[in-house]
């Protein structure tokens, strides 16, 4: 059981209190007077009081009942003597020994029924003790729970502001990513069209590069074979020359009998000769240069083709520059073999001159 909690004085003037508000005084009365305490432990504070005023007070005072226990005596009396009165009259012509053992059976059946209440007043109390002891269990109980809810009232705020503030980071970030993935798709489409207009600029350009590179392969093959018959005339007429001379010096040879007569017109003969040889050796000189020159030109050209893929341009120009030099070069064959031509046509009136004496 706990401790006494409330101390003598608190029950007297408890009891007073009830006198004064003309309540009977009970254990019960004192502990809701004063809100705690075991009620058989006030009542027996109160009544120790009570039997320590007895020796101290006039008899007068000893007497004196409150109003209530006053009328619940009188209530008693009247009860008992109705009831001794109706066992009197039931018990008339009784022994008197039986009314007695009547009357102790009575007054043993009322102790039992007031010792009864008593152990029922001390398990109420031993149960307003219990109830009072959960009272406060169950006070600091909720005292904690208080603070725990507090604290989680506080945590579910602070809760609250993170899941605020991370909503708000998600949506950051969800934005940002949209943004991101927008970009990433307009640069992706911008890239795809760049792709296809390289591709088809690309594709445009080899068309034109395979285009003009054809042309130029046939234009060379052209310069080729142009370059081919220009050097086989070349040839055909050095050869014509060279037969033509051949003739000349056979002629000459023959005729040197024939000649001594007439030494200064063959020595002037020999000396024109002599020039159209010096005149001959020019022109093959020429014609030798010009063709290791046109060869060189060819070869210009060759590598002017390995390179047309990227510098097309520069292949024209080289290719024009070799048509020029080729037609230069024609020209200045065409004007060898009009002297070789004008050379032999003189070789010729001039021998024809000189057979004329001797026929």
């Amino acid at each position: 059981m706990r401790p006494a909690n409330v101390t003598d004085k608190q029950v007297i003037n408890a009891g007073h209190v009830l006198l004064e508000k003309g309540r009977a005084v009970t254990g019960f009365g004192l502990r809701q007077e004063i809100k705690s305490g075991n009620p058989a432990r006030l009542m027996k504070v109160w009544q120790d009081h009570l039997n320590s005023k007895e020796g101290t007070q006039p008899a007068a005072d000893k007497l004196a009942l409150p109003l209530e226990l006053s009328e619940e005596l009188t209530a008693f009396t009247t009860t008992m003597t109705e009831q001794l009165s109706a066992t009197i009259s039931d018990l008339h012509g009784r022994p008197v020994r039986l009314a007695e053992r009547n009357a102790q059976e009575q007054t043993a059946q009322i102790r039992e029924e007031l010792s009864q209440l008593n152990a029922e007043l001390t398990d109420a109390a031993h149960t307003l003790d219990e109830a009072d002891a959960k009272q406060e269990s169950t006070q600091t109980e909720l005292e904690a729970l208080k603070k725990q809810l507090i604290a989680s009232q506080a945590t579910e705020y602070s809760l609250s502001l993170e899941l605020a503030q991370l909503q708000e980071r998600c949506l950051a970030a969800e934005k940002t990513t949209h943004a991101a993935q927008e970009a990433q798709q307009l640069a992706l489409s911008q890239y795809e069209t760049d792709t296809k207009h390289a591709q088809a600029e690309t594709e445009r350009v080899r068309l034109e590069l395979s285009g003009k590179i054809e042309q130029q392969g046939e234009e060379l093959a052209q310069l080729r074979e142009r370059l081919a018959a220009r050097e086989q005339s070349a040839n055909d007429a050095v050869l014509v020359h060279q037969q033509a001379m051949t003739r000349l010096e056979e002629q000459l040879a023959a005729q040197q009998a024939v000649a001594k007569e007439r030494g200064e017109h063959v020595a002037s003969l020999q000396l024109e000769v002599s020039n159209a040889q010096r005149e001959h050796a020019a022109l093959s000189k020429s014609a030798e240069e010009d063709k290791a020159r046109m060869a060189g030109e060819l070869t210009r050209a060759l590598e002017a083709l390995a390179t047309a893929q990227t510098r097309t341009d520069e292949a024209t120009t080289e290719a024009q520059k070799a048509s020029v030099d080729a037609a230069r070069i024609a020209g200045q064959l065409q004007a060898a073999e009009k002297q070789h031509a004008e050379l032999l046509e003189l070789m010729a009136g001039r021998l024809s001159a000189g057979d004329k004496p001797q026929a």
